[in-house]
C-alpha cells in the first residue's frame, strides 16, 4: 500500500507540476503579447503626438502667412486708395484688342517682382522709393498717356508696332527694340531710381 500511495503521490506532484508550468507558461505568454500590445500602442501614441505636432506647427505658419497675406492686402489696399504708401507703385492696362499678346502681363509681373526683391534694400539706401510710380503698358496708343502720368512708363509695341516707347518724368525718353525689352527697361528702372533717389 505504501508503494502505490507514494506512486499516486508522485503522479499528483508531477500532475501539479505540470500544471504550474502550463500556467507559468499561459503567464508568459500573456507577459509577451501585453509587451508587444504595449510597444505598439507606444509606437501610435508616438505617431499620434508627431502627427498633432506636426499639424499645429502646420498650422501655426498657416496661420501666420495669413496673416501676413492679409496684412499685405491690406497695405495694398490702402495704397491702391493713396492713403498709404508703402512700396512703389505699379500701374498696368487690363489689356484690349490692341495689344498683341500678354506680353505686358509678364512684364508687370517682372517689374512686380523685381520691387519684391529689392524693396528692402531700396527703402534702406533710397528714401522715398515707395512713392515712385511705374507704368506697364500694353501699347503706345494709350500708354502714352498713363506712362507721363508716372514717374517712369513703358508702352509697350501693339498691334502693327515693333518697338516700345519708354517715358520718365513725363516726357519719351527712348524707344526700346528686339527680344530683349524687359531687361532694358528693368536697367532703365534702376537707373533711373538711382538717379532720382540718390542722397
Amino acid at each position: 500500500n505504501i508503494e502505490s500511495v507514494q506512486k499516486m503521490a508522485d503522479l499528483r506532484t508531477e500532475y501539479e507540476v505540470g500544471q504550474k508550468q502550463a500556467e507559468v507558461d499561459v503567464l508568459e505568454k500573456i507577459k509577451l503579447k501585453q509587451i508587444i500590445i504595449n510597444i505598439g500602442l507606444g509606437i501610435i501614441l508616438i505617431l499620434a503626438i508627431g502627427l498633432v505636432t506636426l499639424y499645429y506647427t502646420n498650422l501655426k505658419r498657416s496661420r501666420k502667412l495669413t496673416g501676413a497675406l492679409e496684412e499685405r492686402q491690406e497695405l495694398l489696399e490702402k495704397q491702391s486708395l493713396e492713403l498709404k504708401q508703402f512700396r512703389p507703385k505699379v500701374i498696368s492696362c487690363p489689356g484690349c484688342g490692341r495689344t498683341s499678346g500678354d506680353y505686358f502681363q509678364k512684364l508687370t509681373q517682372c517689374v512686380n517682382k523685381k520691387i519684391d526683391q529689392e524693396l528692402t534694400r531700396w527703402k534702406t539706401k533710397y528714401p522715398g522709393i515707395e512713392n515712385l510710380k511705374i507704368a506697364v503698358m500694353g501699347c503706345v496708343v494709350n500708354g502714352p498717356g498713363e506712362s507721363t502720368h508716372c514717374d517712369i512708363g513703358i508702352s509697350l509695341p501693339g498691334r502693327g508696332e515693333n518697338f516700345a516707347v519708354v517715358f520718365q518724368d513725363g516726357k519719351k525718353l527712348c524707344n526700346l527694340k528686339g527680344n530683349d525689352i524687359e531687361e532694358k527697361f528693368l536697367k532703365i528702372l534702376e537707373d533711373y531710381i538711382k538717379e532720382k533717389y540718390k542722397d
